[in-house]
């Protein structure tokens, strides 16, 4: 007796095998049988004819581990169809907090949640603590949590742009070592965002010493994507290489008309690493647009301090004048050349800012541009963030196609209503793999299905040392989507996020059915996956 049995469907397995009719047979949270089973009988019979059905999406990049503290049921994730998540990314986790620096680190999160968003803060300080927090909450997708450097380093030492003593270097191995005994898959880095940005290579490399020696994984937001991306993919794989690691370079871009052309060499650099034995793979969400906060316009150095230190400077006349200075040189952590009318805010304290361009918002005040940014996060205190046109077309065409290129929504877990619907986000909270698959798949042919399939969960799985789940085969665990081949396609915009894909009709977590012919279960099936270190 099986407890789901999914009959005449098109299965994508995940692993790259040719598309063939089939059923599937799933008791308790397994896949048992893939074959015919014209006799066996199932509490549940989904007829799947002239469906497809593929493995769960398993996100590669993900910001929604906040999100999940306060609205655990992470409906935008499983209306795409994405059944597992690896968050803590770009330097971000929601622990290690530090009783000395939890005051500014909580506002560094502020970027990915509001401040009025409950979030249980109460029951987390250690890494381990987070995560009892978040399975005792039961979440809707499985995480694979990775801890945040940039947290790391924030509990050791603050926001100071100084280098750590040989005692933080030892303060933040220990701390890196008790994520990894708790179940972190490994760190990430977010390399332009304070504090992780004041950090050098060397001092990365010594601070993240016991994820060489467990087996984690290194993930990055490199130290830019902009001018000087071939360098900072270049450090990532250093890093990587010196820890003997595997690493994982977050959201894949050559951000800015003027950095176009260093795509194809970044991506040579991949493939140069590869040949030469190491393990280094990218992921990479299919939008034109970046979101991030408006403070990345900023040089390295107004960040350092922490956000009291940032404010003086935006006051003062002469540091004003030469933070400006020095973004008009290209030297702006998240871009080096600023194309204002492309500038959209996505999320502001003052309300009337979301929605219109810097340049637009500027002219209404009659100031320059340079000059309403400063002011802008003077007035929100720093709480304001945009959604920024970097990427072009034919980049995203060329990347998806790279053998080593992953997906990744970079996305939040939200609600197009309720406690989750803030600003304006980027549609790739709620469309990612729905646009993979209409767009880039059936529509224009980039990908076939079976590879989308293979870079959206098999890829992710092996990556991850998931042998268990990202693909459909007997032992494995039940993650699966059910799709409209035909209707397949993400509906968020940039001016309205906030719509839910069309096409994703079932999704199957762990052997339950948290959607159901887009009806959304009340009964949370996802699980905090623990890594198991060597």
């Amino acid at each position: 007796m099986l407890d789901i049995r999914i009959k005449n469907a098109i299965i994508i397995d995940g692993n790259l095998t040719p598309a063939f009719i089939g059923d599937i047979g799933i008791r308790g949270d397994q896949i048992v049988a893939i074959d015919a089973m014209a006799d066996d009988s199932a509490d549940l019979t989904i007829d799947a004819s002239r469906r497809v059905v593929m493995p769960g999406f398993i996100d590669m990049h993900s910001h929604a581990d906040l999100a999940l503290l306060a609205a655990p049921e992470a409906e935008s994730l499983v209306r795409q169809g994405i059944t597992t998540i690896v968050a803590g990314q770009c330097g971000f986790s929601p622990a290690p907090l530090a009783k000395k620096y939890r005051k500014e680190m909580l506002r560094s999160l502020a970027m990915f949640l509001s401040p009025e968003i409950p979030v249980p803060w109460d029951k987390i300080s250690t890494f381990a603590s987070y995560l009892d927090c978040l399975e005792r909450l039961k979440p809707a997708v499985n995480v694979a949590p990775l801890v945040g450097h940039g947290m790391i380093r924030a509990a050791v030492m603050g926001y100071a742009a100084d280098s750590p003593s040989r005692e933080q270097l030892h303060q933040m191995q220990r701390l890196v070592a008790e994520a990894l005994d708790a179940g972190a898959f490994g760190v990430s880095t977010g390399l332009i965002y304070p504090p992780g940005s004041f950090s050098t290579t060397q001092e990365i490399i010594a601070a993240l010493k016991p994820i060489g020696r467990g087996g984690g994984l290194y993930f990055s937001h490199a130290r830019g994507e902009a001018g000087t991306i071939l360098d900072a993919y270049a450090e990532a794989i250093e890093i990587g290489r010196q820890l003997d690691t595997a690493v994982q370079i977050s959201h894949f871009k050559a951000a800015g008309r003027q950095n176009w052309d260093k795509a194809s060499p970044a991506l040579r650099l991949i493939d140069q690493a590869r040949q030469a034995g190491l393990d280094v793979a990218a992921d990479m969400y299919p939008y034109e647009a970046g979101w991030t906060y408006l403070a990345t316009l900023l040089p390295r150095w107004a960040l350092s301090g922490g956000s009291l230190r940032t404010f003086i400077r935006l006051i003062l006349p002469n540091q004003r004048r030469k933070i400006i200075a020095a973004m008009k040189a290209g030297q702006g952590e998240s871009i080096d050349h600023i194309e204002w009318d492309k500038v959209f805010i996505a999320g502001s304290s003052i309300a009337n800012h979301v929605g219109h361009s810097a340049a637009e918002l500027a002219a209404r005040e009659k100031i320059d541009p340079y000059e309403w940014t400063l002011n802008a996060l003077l007035k929100t205190g720093g709480k304001i963030q945009m959604i920024i046109m970097v990427s072009k077309e034919d980049n995203i065409r060329l990347q998806l196609r790279h053998p080593a290129m992953m997906i990744g929504t970079d996305g939040m877990g939200m609600s197009a209503n309720g406690l989750m619907r803030q600003g304006i986000p980027h549609p790739r909270s709620f469309g990612t793999y729905p646009r993979l698959l209409g767009k880039y798949v059936r529509d224009e042919g980039i990908l076939s299905l079976e590879e989308a399939s293979w870079k959206s969960s098999g890829f992710p799985a092996q990556k991850l040392g998931l042998k268990d789940r990202g693909v459909i085969a007997r032992g494995c665990k039940a993650d699966l989507v059910i799709i409209d081949w035909e209707k397949v396609s993400d509906r968020a915009t940039y001016a309205n996020p906030w719509q839910y894909p069309a096409g994703i009709e079932t999704v199957i977590l762990n052997g339950k059915v948290a959607l159901n012919q887009g009806k959304l279960s009340q009964e949370r099936a996802g699980a905090l996956l623990r890594f198991t270190h060597r």
